[in-house]
């Protein structure tokens, strides 16, 4: 399932600078048939070719000990599934009677059941409706698996012999396909920069991400102000005073979200002050809870705005595709729909705070081994016995698989959170103070991951970043990289390739080719436009007013405390003074 490779087939690709690629590949010879997917289909197949006893005993494990061989399955192979998908216990039982359904739809419409749910036993509990489907599949056409979930839903506590109505709804391109076309294009023309509009971030506040007034705001920007916004990203975000814009802080997830210092302030990163932290992704998932995932959102949120933090970097959506993944603990689950409705709903609850989440890592980043060494050289995630590698070396992974399996399985958490997840934003919409009310997508921030589809680095993927997260899903806000500190991690690379936002650790500006030419200004434009979408509906536009300006300095108040304190200290040494001056006139008479 996973195919590591070790030393001897690691290869070397040297680059300018005195330093070396690594490259490692793993490839998903699995497609679509991870987890509960390969096991449901591969009983189904034995079932057709060997009948119902023999995928008994390979699905269920051996029960008839006296036989030796059932079919092919011998009792040797008594490796059984022992907690299957969806396992749980519970101190009662409940049943489940279909009451209604409208299964005459087209492929564009929507399946809706509804279920009545009966709690059979002693004692109070809630259940999960799960509704699975089997797609139609022809010999030699687009694979599926036997079954795949499509919707669930959790009731309330329903008490013994009462009763609880749910209903559920279940919601080939060549994307990733090398390109080689070049990123200038001498065409372009070079936008305005260092216009004088009069506009205010405050004044986007609410507005839609294609408004006219973006345009105008844009034209305000000078290339070194987008520049520091691109590069400023290191668990915070720049700011621009005389344009509104203010500086903010991002907490690091996901488990809780870790203050890292005040907005701006890079030097304490490694020194996070502390916080809760809430139980990890796989164990929330387990109780199949939107409303529960939505609270826990919002409880975040808060102590994030306690913090003063603006955003988060979580919650990881990657998958479980294997049981050991070197962060499952950060994931929800193997299955795409219950890993991306729990993650939407906690998205949801953390932006009706005025918190954006960075969710990630987009995508893939299902291995921590060979996934980067460290800054002194040393493999930080391996411990494998293998040479000592220079402290300027990369150690990077390419991933090998179907585009199917890209959407259908690692992609589809993601495309869930970015088109489900919303809030309603209240907002002081004008100068005079009149409260408004807007429906918002949640979803306005995504990370990119450190991997590689085949040959080209997520963070630089145009396939990924634009065709499928912007153009197909509708995203729209920023993407930031994970830790860019690494040289394969070229910035210029990452703002052509829809990039926004640098999780920068000492690559803190632009190449020459991309600030002077007008492809490159343009990309930068792009990217500043979806980093301050982000930032203008959140918190961080706490108490700011439209038209009103940003003015960094000392506050009144401040002043005060200053000239109090002053004052008591020249009166202390006026007084010290005297009382010196006394003794030695005493002494002296």
């Amino acid at each position: 399932m996973v195919n590591y490779y070790g030393e001897d087939d690691l290869f070397e690709n040297s680059a300018e600078g005195g330093y070396y690629t690594y490259t490692t590949f793993v490839q998903y010879e699995e497609s679509i048939y991870m987890g509960y997917r390969y096991y449901e289909t591969a009983y189904d197949l034995m079932e057709e070719s060997e009948g119902t006893e023999a995928a008994d005993a390979w699905y269920k494990g051996w029960e008839d000990e006296s036989a030796i061989q059932i079919g092919s399955v011998t009792d040797a192979e008594d490796t059984g599934v022992v907690y299957p998908f969806d396992y749980g216990l519970s101190y009662t039982e409940f049943e489940w009677e279909i009451t209604e359904s409208n299964m005459d739809v087209d492929t564009k419409g929507t399946i809706q059941l509804t279920v009545n749910v009966t709690n059979t036993g002693d004692h109070a509990g809630k259940d999960v409706v799960e509704l699975y489907y089997t797609a139609p599949y022809s010999q030699g056409g687009i694979e599926k698996s036997t079954v795949v979930l499509g919707a669930f839903a959790k009731t309330d506590i329903i008490q013994p012999g009462g009763i609880s109505m749910n209903t559920g709804e279940p919601s080939m391109t060549g994307l990733f396909d090398p390109e080689s076309e070049g990123y200038i294009d001498e065409g372009d023309e070079m936008p305005v920069t260092g216009a004088d509009n009069g506009v205010q971030l405050i004044n986007l506040r609410g507005l839609g991400y294609d408004d006219p007034l973006w345009e105008d705001f844009l034209d305000q920007l000078t290339v070194e102000e987008m520049e520091s916004l691109i590069c400023g990203g290191s668990y915070s975000s720049e700011g621009i005073d005389r344009l509104g814009v203010p500086a903010a802080s991002d907490g690091d997830g996901p488990a809780s979200i870790k203050w890292q210092g005040s907005a701006g302030d890079t030097s304490g990163i490694l020194a996070s002050e502390g916080s809760q932290a809430l139980p990890s992704e796989v164990v929330m998932a387990c109780t199949w809870n939107v409303e529960l995932m939505e609270e826990a959102g919002i409880a975040t949120a808060r102590e994030g705005l306690l913090h003063g933090c603006s955003g988060w970097y979580a919650l990881g959506l990657d998958t479980h595709r294997s049981p050991f993944g070197g962060r499952n603990f950060e994931y929800f689950s193997e299955d795409p729909v219950l890993a991306g409705n729990l993650c939407a709903a906690e998205v949801s609850g953390a932006a009706s705070q005025g918190v954006y989440c960075y969710v990630k890592h987009f995508v893939m980043n299902d291995q921590e081994t060979f996934r980067n060494i460290d800054a002194t050289g040393n493999w930080s995630e391996i411990r494998r016995g293998f040479r000592f590698m220079g402290p300027m070396d990369d150690l990077i992974i390419c991933t090998w698989l179907s585009e199917q399996a890209i959407r259908e399985i690692y992609c589809k958490p993601f495309e869930i959170v970015v088109k489900n997840a919303s809030y309603e934003m209240k907002y002081i919409s004008d100068e005079n103070g009149t409260m408004s009310e807007k429906t918002m997508p949640a979803c306005t921030g995504i990370m990119s991951g450190f991997c590689f589809i085949g040959d080209t680095w997520c963070g630089a993927n145009d396939g990924l970043l634009q065709q499928m997260l912007r153009d197909e899903w509708g995203f729209e806000g920023t993407v930031l990289t994970d830790a860019a500190a690494y040289p394969y991690m070229s910035q210029d690379n990452f703002v052509f390739n829809s990039g926004d936002l640098l999780l920068a650790i000492g690559q803190n500006e632009l190449l020459d080719v991309t600030k002077e030419s007008a492809s490159g200004v343009i990309e930068m434009r792009r990217a500043v436009k979806n980093q301050l979408f982000t930032k203008v509906n959140s918190n961080a536009m706490n108490e700011i007013a439209p038209n009103s300006v940003i003015k960094t300095g000392i506050a009144p108040w401040q002043i005060l405390g200053y000239s109090i304190v002053g004052v008591s200290i020249i009166l202390m040494i006026a007084a010290w003074g005297r009382f010196v001056y006394l003794i030695v006139k005493k002494r002296n008479s």
